[in-house]
This record gives structure tokens, C-alpha cells and sequence, in this order.
């Protein structure tokens, strides 16, 4: 198995051990994108051919000109895509339409998928569909006490983890300023998650811990509470593991609808959610005990299976069939 990446995020999956190939995605090159999309191509062509993949599996919102150029010089490569639902309303159409290049379609499932009202819903039939996928199930984390020990935070102080995202699509630091310094003066010890992408580092409060860690779910049963972007991974992950959130959504996404997302979450007695994430007055109910544990007692009771079996099963399924039983 070998990852192609454009992640600033490269260094984590060769740490994992896994063979690891960066290709520098347009946003962070020098190059137009009349130019980058062939230099895409030509390296996923070089890819293919040294590692002579028979099956490739794109993971994104976009499928790029100079992929379906790799697509088209490759008939006997399976191709599939990995395409999350959950768009905003009558964005991404052009992109669904070159779905008809790729052999198959996966879609990760969203807990809030009864609301999504992206343009991937009319598409859903054509796709394979599983859980939500998290890295780790329930059963990989560390209990609170050892949790709290392996991120050095003594005593059963109320803790909560501040993660507002990398920051890269639009700057996250005041609003993490603000609310951590909200918390800080009720009492709340916390802990701020540094993105292993962001491309700055967060300044904080004097008093506040910064964590870069990977994966960080390991360690969510070391905090009371956390307030959170909305991302699929933070939003799926803080769920399915019983973390009584308030998410902080952001609303200069292209096409991820974490509004959406994150209203039905609520609505649904599994999170609380900010608005307005400068009304730090809203954060309130998540400092009472009672309300975590309601929140937790929900998640559990809601939250589905974790689907990164399943999705790894079938892909692994399709990459043993003879091509023309694609």
C-alpha cells in the first residue's frame, strides 16, 4: 500500500509506517493551475507505474483535471472514490459529475446525513455507503486517569481541550483567544490542540497547555468537555467516543456544511453548539457536570459503528477482483 498526498500531514503516515509520496498541491506551489494539473498527472502517472498499483482511491472533495488525464491512461486500474457527503447546497456540481470517470464510489456516512441537502444526495444511490470512519474505535483510548497522566495534567481538575482547527482556511486565533481565556476564568484548565497542518502556531493564554499529537482521540477521555471545529474527523471522533462538545463551525469552507452538520448534533441532544463564536456567555451550560454527562449519555446512545472496517474491506474486496468484474 503506498499514500500519495498533497497533506502538509505526509510526515504522520510515513511515521506510521507506511510508504509515503508528497505531491505539493496547488495551493501551496508556485505553479498556475494550468500548469500544476499536468505536473499532477505525471506524478501519479510515475506512481502507478513504479508501484504498479491496481487499484487507486482518491480521498477528496475535487476530482482534478490531471486525475481524470491518470484515469483515462490507465483503463486497467480500478479506480474509486472517496467522496464525503454533507456539501453545502448547490455547491460542487461540476464535481459530481466526474464521478462517471471513476469505477466505483465510497461514501463515509455523517451522523447528520438525515439533514444533508448537498448536490452528493441525488448521487447516493450510485455509491457504496458505510459508517463514519475515525482512525481509532472506543476501545483504543486511554482511560481518563491514564490520559491525563501521558499528557502531564495532574489531578482531576475540570479540563477542557480547545481544538478550533488549522487555521489555514481562514485564522482561528482570536476566536481560540477569546474562548479559552473565557474558560480560563471560570476555572477550567485547558488544553489547546495545535493541528499538525496549521501553518502557525496558536497563540494562547498564558496558563493554557498546547498539545501536537497524533491521533489526539487516543487522549479524549482526559478532558470533561471540549469545544471544537466541526470538521468530519473532530466532529465523528468527539461523538463516537462520548465527549460532551460544544462544536464552533466554520463557515469559510468551500463546501463542507459544518453549520448543517452541527445544528442537527444538537438538535439532537449529542452537542451544543456556538453560533456566534465571540457570545462566550453561550459556553455556560457545558460547565455543569449534569449537562456533560447528558451530553455523553446521548452520544452513546447515538453515535453509530465506526465504518473504517467496512470501507477497508470492500476496498480490499475490489482490489482482488479481476478488472472486468469492476
Amino acid at each position: 500500500m503506498v499514500f500519495a498526498t498533497e497533506s502538509l500531514a505526509a510526515p504522520l503516515v510515513q511515521e506510521a509506517g507506511y510508504l509515503t509520496e508528497y505531491i505539493t498541491s496547488r495551493k501551496y506551489s508556485d505553479l498556475l493551475r494550468d500548469r500544476w494539473n499536468p505536473y499532477y498527472h505525471r506524478r501519479l502517472l510515475h506512481l502507478i507505474s513504479c508501484h504498479r498499483s491496481d487499484l487507486v482511491a482518491y480521498d477528496g472533495v475535487v476530482p482534478y483535471s490531471g486525475l481524470l488525464r491518470a484515469i483515462e491512461d490507465n483503463p486497467d486500474v480500478t479506480w474509486v472514490w472517496i467522496r464525503r457527503a454533507m456539501w453545502k447546497a448547490g455547491k460542487g456540481q461540476e464535481w459530481i459529475e466526474r464521478g462517471k470517470h471513476f469505477d466505483h464510489i465510497l461514501e463515509p456516512g455523517d451522523f447528520s446525513e438525515a439533514v444533508d441537502g448537498g448536490v452528493t444526495v441525488p448521487d447516493r444511490a450510485a455509491a457504496h455507503r458505510v459508517g463514519p470512519i475515525t482512525v481509532l474505535d472506543r476501545d483504543d483510548l486511554l482511560p481518563p486517569a491514564e490520559a491525563r497522566q501521558a499528557l502531564g495534567l495532574a489531578g482531576d481538575d475540570p479540563t477542557a481541550l480547545l481544538q478550533l482547527g488549522a487555521g489555514n482556511i481562514n485564522s482561528v486565533q482570536t476566536i481560540a483567544g477569546g474562548i479559552a481565556a473565557h474558560l480560563m476564568g471560570k476555572g477550567v484548565r485547558i488544553v489547546v490542540a495545535q493541528s499538525p497542518i496549521a501553518r502557525t502556531a496558536l497563540d494562547v493564554p498564558a496558563g493554557a497547555t498546547v498539545v501536537n499529537l497524533y491521533p489526539l482521540s487516543r487522549y479524549l477521555h482526559a478532558f470533561h468537555f471540549a469545544v471544537s471545529a466541526a470538521g468530519y474527523n473532530s466532529f465523528h471522533e468527539l461523538i463516537n467516543f462520548g465527549v460532551p462538545t460544544v462544536f464552533v463551525p466554520n463557515e469559510n469552507t468551500a463546501y463542507d456544511d459544518q453549520v448543517t452538520r452541527v445544528r442537527y448534533a444538537a438538535e439532537q441532544g449529542v452537542a451544543r453548539w456556538l453560533p456566534d463564536p465571540r457570545s462566550t456567555e453561550s459556553l455556560e451550560p457545558i460547565l455543569d457536570p449534569v449537562v456533560q454527562k447528558a451530553l455523553t449519555e446521548r452520544c452513546l446512545e447515538l453515535s453509530p459503528p465506526n465504518g473504517a472496517q467496512a470501507a477497508a474491506d470492500w476496498i480490499e474486496e475490489l482490489g482482488s477482483r479481476p478488472r472486468s468484474g469492476g
